[in-house]
């Protein structure tokens, strides 16, 4: 073994250590040495005591002269290892030394020897010892004449220790394919960019024969979205980036079938090359059998959902209609009119509720992108709180740093967090007390907050005194539909997550049972001013100017119409697309009256909806000034609608002063 040791004996026998490689290099000078002398003074070994003998005598190597069937010298380290005297090894032939397996081998290569036939440089043969024991020999040698005869110089090293631990390696290899041929997982060893070896799981998982899987390799079988993370893996472990750990990756087999793997790649090294042995179970049927489960509670989570929706709009749609039957039957009598006047404004209550509802279920589902301006989030915390706490038991107290820096931000959408978080304060505290919320600027460094870019943030927090979350509830707090209050809906910090994730902020919740609870919300400050909050009353919009307003839905068109006819405009109905472009065309003509505003249904199932009807009338007129309506806040032609040529958007359901705020903004180019 290259790292073994050997005992030496000098000529004084003292006794030291040296390991092969020592002795190797002692040889090679020693050949090196001999091989520059002259057959003349090779002769003289024996014969003159040259100097040459007592270094040869003093060698770690074993040393033979054999000449006529005779050792005719043998050197101190032969006699040591193999036990005999000097006296006894002169007497006996060298080929009585060497393992009857092996007898004549070393026989015939003596006689090729001298014969000066071609021949490899060394041999091995075993050797046997006085006390019988087996001893590994690694020899080499040249003819030289010796006393004016030819004669084989041999230089043998002992190999003992290096034969026994081939054994074992070569034990431990069958050991390991033995092993990696009935392992059902997939073993694969590739040695540079070529697979060298593929075990029968490997075959079977993949569908390839065992010759077509070591032609094409197994970075072939990856499926085409997961071969850059395996090659970076492959990269970082060969590395020493990562340590092993085993990941996921799925598989294409040879008919097409996808199957998943765990695999785990080991850096080798073989011939001087990096190898990778590889080792994948097929995780296939675990997959599947997780994906069902994750099926299931998406179910169960989706029937407590539509129960709990279901139970909310019922409330809601009660509170509706009996208001109306309630103002209808008033109105039909003729009785009091102030009386059905407040029924109707119960039910208009009723139905902005039901609104609320809607936006909280689309912001947390796939909808609710977004359209952000700079904003002041100050005005926005003051004022939504006012209204949030007004005709509760509950005070707010205002900590707001003089510089809070504006956010980019959908003021409707944060609008919704701030009451949703200061209506929770409300829920747990029942007996009253105080709700504190404070707000300042934040920097945030990279990979100093998990989840968050790094830049300067603005940062609210809505803190009560209320009962608290335990602590084994606080992960399940951003879950619909879950709540610890009565009373409560479960819908806000849903939707609230929802909504700050989609603006690339950050919401966490921390409380304590009795102590109370603290929301912490994070929003990206923006790099530019913020525009006030309209501070115009609707009561102040006198309605001038002719409107264009398409949709599809015939009641929807309807109604809007009326409201913006009631607020003074003048107005035109458009059913699609189509028929808008052709209305607008010929109010621009010689003897037409032009459209001061459009308003567009996004949403047009069948026809030519509001994106392909803005550009028919940007080719007709440079400056159309139209607003896009819809009910899908998901689309994310709302949240980019200057992208697409719109002024600005009106989502549905919209009030009387809704509507006619967003025309007059549309209108008159307020912000």
């Amino acid at each position: 073994m290259p790292n073994g040791r050997i005992v030496v004996v000098d000529k004084a026998d003292d006794v030291t250590e040296k390991t092969i490689e020592d002795l190797r290099s002692e040889l090679e000078l020693l050949k090196a040495r001999l091989r520059d002398l002259e057959d003349s003074e090779l002769s003289q070994l024996a014969g003159d005591e040259a100097p040459y003998l007592n270094l040869i005598d003093s060698m770690g190597t074993v040393v033979f002269l054999y000449q006529d069937n005779r050792l005719q010298y043998v050197n101190r380290e032969a006699i040591r290892i193999i036990g005999y005297s000097r006296e006894e090894l002169l007497e006996i032939s060298m080929f009585d030394l060497i393992h009857p397996d092996d007898r004549e081998k070393a026989i015939a290569r003596t006689v090729d020897k001298l014969a000066d036939k071609p021949l490899p440089p060394r041999f091995v043969a075993r050797v046997i010892t006085r006390t019988g024991d087996i001893r590994w020999f690694s020899f080499g040698g040249r003819v030289i004449e010796y006393q004016n005869r030819p004669a084989v110089l041999t230089f043998g090293t002992d190999i003992t220790e290096l034969q026994h631990a081939q054994a074992a390696m070569h034990q431990s290899d069958s050991m390991f394919r033995a092993l990696a041929e009935t392992t059902p997982a997939a073993i694969f060893l590739h040695k540079g960019a070529r697979m060298t070896y593929a075990n029968p799981a490997a075959v079977a998982i993949s569908g390839y024969t065992r010759e077509e899987l070591l032609e094409k390799g197994f970075w072939e079988t990856v499926h085409p979205d997961y071969k850059d993370m395996v090659r970076a893996r492959s990269k970082a472990r060969v590395d020493g980036d990562i340590p092993p750990s085993p990941y996921e990756i799925k598989i294409v087999t040879k008919n097409g079938e996808e199957r998943w793997l765990e695999i785990m790649g080991t850096p080798l090294e073989l011939d001087g090359e990096i190898s990778v042995l590889g080792t994948g179970i097929d995780i296939t049927y675990r997959k599947t059998v997780e994906q069902e489960m994750l099926r299931t509670q998406k179910l169960e989570s989706l029937g407590i959902l539509a129960g709990g929706i279901a139970h909310d709009f019922n409330n809601i749609m009660t509170t509706i209609l009996g208001n109306l039957s309630l103002a209808r039957t008033q109105l039909r009598k003729r009785a009091d009119i102030e009386s059905a006047t407040e029924r109707l404004i119960s039910a208009e209550k009723a139905v902005l509720s039901a609104r609320h509802l809607t936006q909280q279920l689309l912001t947390f589902s796939k909808g609710g992108e977004p359209v952000t301006e700079p904003m002041d989030l100050d005005l926005v915390l003051e004022e939504t709180a006012a209204l949030a706490l007004s005709g509760t038991n509950v005070e707010a107290v205002f900590h707001i740093a003089d510089d809070l820096q504006p956010v980019d931000a959908d003021i409707g959408q944060i609008t919704q967090v701030v009451s949703n978080l200061v209506i929770n304060a409300v829920q747990a505290m029942p007996e009253g007390g105080t709700v504190e919320i404070s707000a300042d600027n934040i920097s945030v460094e990279e990979d100093e907050i998990p989840n968050l870019q790094a830049g300067n943030y603005a940062e609210f927090i809505v803190a009560d005194r209320g009962c608290g979350i335990p602590e084994d509830q606080l992960s399940r707090v951003f879950d619909p539909y879950f709540t610890t209050k009565p009373g409560g809906t479960g819908l806000g910090l849903s939707a609230s997550y929802s909504i700050i994730v989609k603006h690339q902020g950050l919401i966490s919740i921390e409380s304590q049972v009795s102590a109370g609870t603290s929301a912490r919300v994070m929003l990206p400050a923006s790099g530019s001013p913020s525009r006030q909050l309209s501070t115009i009353d609707p009561s102040d919009i006198a309605g001038s100017g002719r409107i264009l307003m398409m949709d599809d839905d015939e009641s929807v068109r309807s109604v809007a119409i009326e409201l913006l006819l009631d607020e003074g405009y003048d107005v035109v109905g458009a059913k699609d697309g189509s028929e808008a472009i052709e209305l607008y065309r010929e109010a621009m003509g010689k003897d037409g009256q032009p459209f001061e505003a459009v308003i567009l249904d996004l949403t047009v199932p069948g026809g030519m909806g509001g994106k392909e009807t803005i550009q028919g009338l940007l080719k007709l007129d440079a400056n159309v000034r139209a607003l896009v309506s819809s009910g899908y806040s998901n689309d994310p032609i709302l949240a980019e609608y200057e992208k697409h040529g719109f002024c600005g958007v009106v989502a549905k359901p919209y009030s009387s002063e809704e509507l006619s705020r967003a025309v007059d903004k549309v209108i008159s180019r307020r912000p």
